[in-house]
């Protein structure tokens, strides 16, 4: 049996190989996006022991990243996550890479606005309506106007900047599909860890009220002093409602969908522990 070309070698001398022989044989630069850049950290957040030699592995695979850039091998990286933890490395690895979550000019980036979900998904409500009518889940009064505000409420809501409002696009294109109100956040995109942080810290949030907090406290997490409030928003549970000034801004849960979430879910989940 012939061993992988790569085996006993560690990551990051796997994406060190592997970029190598991509740009040589194509002549190349070669373009990286790393998903879920924070899950390595994320999934063992409890365990600050095993979080620390999980960050030395991220450190070292992200300083290949960078010994490649040097070399002038990478068009470009493209990171994706839903928490910026200040001990993964990549962003002191890394001086240039540009955060775009708080960037004006991407805040639809994630999601459909409501322009799109009026030009390219209100056919498919008719469908959706009838459907609903005919189990007698809606009465025969509901008109496609009711049914495209309710979507609206249900799902729409979610802002970057206070002012551009995008729909989540997984919940929409699952509830069309299924045409029926089901409620997919807390199923698919509820970290392990929110719920375990939750269970030992919410009861000192108080989630009915709006809380105003600097923008540069939305930005990272750090694994030994953890806030609530950061993490909340970083993993959708809230949203920018409005900007108080350039440095202060007011958050929200964004919609029907969330707010059940949270009420529904989490605190039933918390109140039976």
């Amino acid at each position: 049996m012939v061993s992988p070309p790569f085996d006993g070698f560690s990551p990051s001398d796997v994406l060190e190989r592997l970029v190598t022989i991509l740009s040589e044989r194509t002549k190349e630069r070669v373009a990286i996006l790393v998903d879920e850049f924070d899950s390595p950290i994320r999934d063992v957040v409890n365990d600050l022991e095993l979080a620390e030699i999980h960050r030395q592995v991220l450190h070292n695979f992200y300083s290949a990243i960078k010994a490649l850039a040097d070399r002038n091998m990478i068009h470009l990286i493209y990171i994706t996550g839903e928490t910026k933890f200040t001990q993964t490395s990549v962003f002191s690895v890394f001086n240039n890479l540009i955060d775009l979550t708080l960037n004006p000019d991407f805040n639809a980036a994630c999601g459909f606005t409501l322009e799109e979900f009026e030009t390219y998904f209100t056919q498919y409500l008719p469908l959706v309506l009838k459907y609903n009518q005919s189990k007698g889940f809606m009465s025969n009064e509901v008109s496609l106007e009711n049914l495209k505000n309710e979507i609206i409420d249900y799902y729409d809501g979610y802002s970057w900047d206070g002012e551009n409002r995008i729909l989540n696009p997984s919940s929409l294109i699952k509830m069309l599909d299924c045409k029926e109100f089901i409620y997919h956040l807390f199923a698919t995109a509820t970290p392990t860890f929110l719920t375990q942080f939750l269970e030992r810290e919410g009861k000192r949030f108080d989630f009915q009220t709006n809380p105003a907090i600097n923008r540069d406290c939305l930005n990272v997490v750090d694994l030994k002093n953890i806030e609530l409030t950061t993490l909340m928003f970083q993993t959708v549970y809230l949203t920018i409602d409005k900007k108080l000034n350039t440095n202060e801004v007011l958050l929200r849960l964004p919609n029907k969908e969330v707010n059940y979430a949270f009420e529904k879910r989490i605190l039933n989940f918390l109140r039976s522990r």
